[in-house]
């Protein structure tokens, strides 16, 4: 394939190595930030908190990281990463001292993640171990330096998820019961199964938040729970040792980032999201220390709080990538930016706005139109899931097809997370549904608006947002210009079960929102209604991206669709593999590859002028078909 070339200021290779953050966690004592930036080449960097501008150290990454836990005494980072060979779910630990990055668990196969970076009394660690895909989570000591075999310490039971204690003993553990029924229980200390806390519910709700040991020593779990006859989850606190529950927040809007008392469940603030985020400050005391945190033109969330009271603050944007500095709430000096400041902000605005469906229900949608003269192409940009939501932030992204000069629009539709419940809950039973008609009713009004194009859009999707890409590419109340669908089911019969078995803890969730796919004619039903038996009412290109490694959409679905429409429609079908990825890609240059391919395709499809090209790199995909639009 070929790629766009870097000196291009809107290719995506351009955008995609604009400097930014990476993934940044401050070390428990406050000492040090390790920072993995973004670089072709995986590199992790250890900050000195009091001098975040000198040189730091770097050690480099033998995987790509997606997420970073410190140990307690700050000493040591565990390493979150899926290797692209398999897919699998790998712990690696680095050690500040000798700089050194090895695999926590070399003998235990498969899927391996850290419970906690918090050890034993003995200097243990907690992991859990899922020796393939389909099998029971399993909970794992390991010991700290390496010299002793690990031991499996599962409970009784089967189980899906496990917390740890501030002591680094199993606290709370999620046990999945008959009919794939799931609820969170306390552990007592010894780690055997105690009492039922709370029913697992679906997305953003009745899951845990945050584990701590008050000044008395009793072991408290906070929750984000559904509470009777409230709309938004709350937040409750389980004590674990016996003496019941506690309501702390009964909300009426989605809560994040909530801020807790070192020692004691008591709510100090917390963010309110709704279309855009602002923050609730509970106690007074608190109400100059928050005041503090306001930034011009963006919105400051506290990621994390370090023993010796630094604060690591992320500072949100809609148009630029998120900062990240170090705060002094005792005194209010702020460090410089923890990483390169990006360059030039995304050229567009974005716009926050309701929209009514067909039915009445208001829909919270965000719309990015680009800064230069003219009407604007429309791209609909629809999130995956479903139970996410899209915020008003940045995304490298937007970036791109506003610096291609397209508008985009991104619909929080029925289903979505973030809410309330009843919002979330309308989507079940609503893929091929009334989910599409909310995504139609919002393109409707985003093509109404000053600077769009009233030409047909683009529906553009990963994951569900593939499958709902692909379903309105069958439709003609708004005809696409053109589809792409990136990892995406297309006949949800045979991709429900599969989910399934990849996802064990989705099972109850997916089964209300989809009905009971271990009946075949259940199943039967959901191919009826998938994208799979739309192929005739195709009539406008589409680009199909997948990674061999899919666990999730299965492969050898997408392949049967694509050979279908090849058959019939051989012009408007294009189908490119990325071998070694999953469902997320994680290589870099797969990602640039991927991005590449959408963006002349999005290109020819508009009539637009190309970008200049370099020559054909085959290494991150494999075109199987190539149609007009590729």
């Amino acid at each position: 394939m070929q790629c766009a070339r870097a000196e291009d200021p809107g290719s995506p290779a351009a955008i995609l190595s604009l400097p930014g953050p990476g993934l940044l966690s401050l070390s428990p004592d406050g000492l040090r930030v390790a920072r993995v930036p973004v670089a072709d080449a995986p590199v992790l960097h250890f900050l000195d908190t009091q001098d975040v501008q000198g040189a730091p150290v770097s050690i480099s990454l033998p995987v790509r990281v997606q997420a970073m836990t410190w140990a307690q005494d700050g000493q040591r980072l565990f390493l979150r990463a899926t290797e692209a060979s398999g897919g699998g779910e790998r712990t690696y630990v680095a050690d500040v001292a000798t700089r050194s990055v090895t695999d926590l668990t070399p003998d235990l196969p498969g899927r391996v993640r850290l419970v906690s970076g918090t050890p034993d009394g003995d200097g243990a660690y907690l992991v859990m171990h899922t020796p393939q895909q389909g099998a029971a989570v399993r909970l794992v000591r390991i010991d700290g330096k390496g010299v002793r075999p690990a031991v499996d310490i599962t409970p009784p039971g089967n189980y899906g998820w496990f917390v740890a204690d501030d002591q680094g003993l199993p606290a709370v553990a999620l046990q999945i019961g008959g009919g794939s029924k799931m609820q969170w229980i306390a552990l007592t200390p010894a780690g055997q199964p105690g009492s039922v806390l709370v029913d697992a519910g679906t997305a953003g709700t009745n899951e845990p938040v945050s584990l701590m040991r008050t000044a008395a020593g009793r072991r408290i779990a906070i929750f984000r729970t559904a509470q009777p006859q409230q709309d938004y989850p709350g937040l409750t606190g389980f004590d674990l040792d016996g003496a019941g529950a506690t309501v702390i927040l009964t909300p009426d809007h989605d809560v994040t980032a909530p801020l807790f008392a070192r020692q004691e469940p008591e709510l100090l603030a917390y963010v309110r999201e709704r279309l855009v985020p602002e923050r609730t400050v509970v106690d007074p005391a608190m109400a100059g220390t928050m005041a503090g945190l306001a930034v011009d033109g963006g919105f400051a969330e506290i990621a994390a709080r370090a023993r010796n009271g630094l604060w690591l603050v992320k500072r949100r944007y809609a148009d630029r990538p998120a900062a990240y500095l170090l705060y002094r709430p005792d005194n209010g000096q702020w460090s410089p930016p923890l990483a390169e400041m990006p360059g030039p902000p995304m050229p567009a605005r974005q716009v926050a706005d309701w929209v009514t469906a067909r039915d009445g229900l208001r829909l919270p949608v965000y719309l990015t139109l680009p800064d230069r003269p003219g009407a604007a192409p429309l791209v609909v940009l629809i999130h995956g899931g479903p139970w996410r939501r899209d915020r008003f932030d940045y995304d490298r992204t937007l970036h791109w097809l506003a610096a291609r000069g397209y508008a985009v629009l991104r619909v929080n539709f029925r289903g979505s997370t973030g809410f309330g419940a009843a919002f979330t809950r309308a989507g079940d039973g609503e893929w091929s549904g009334a989910m599409l008609a909310d995504i139609l009713d919002a393109t409707r009004w985003a093509l109404r608006q000053p600077g769009v194009d009233q030409g047909p859009p683009a529906f553009v999707g990963g994951s569900y947002g593939g499958f709902a890409a692909l379903m309105l590419a069958s439709q003609d109340e708004v005809p696409a210009r053109c589809t792409i669908a990136i990892a995406a089911a297309v006949d949800l019969g045979s991709f429900a079960p599969r989910y399934a078995a990849a996802e064990r803890s989705s099972k109850a969730q997916l089964k209300k929102a989809l009905g009971d796919f271990d009946d075949a004619s259940v199943r039967d039903h959901l191919t009826t209604i998938s994208p799979i038996t739309r192929l005739d009412k195709v009539a406008a290109p589409v680009l199909l991206i997948h990674g061999g490694r899919d666990p999730r959409a299965p492969l050898d679905d997408v392949k049967r669709y694509a050979d279908a429409l090849y058959s019939r429609k051989p012009q408007l079908v294009s189908f490119a593999v990325a071998p070694e990825e999953g469902h997320s890609f994680s290589d870099p240059k797969a990602m640039l590859a991927a991005v590449g391919l959408q963006d002349r395709f999005l290109g020819r499809c508009f009539g637009r002028a190309l970008p200049a090209a370099t020559e054909e790199d085959p290494a991150p995909l494999r075109m199987i078909h190539a149609g007009a639009g590729a």
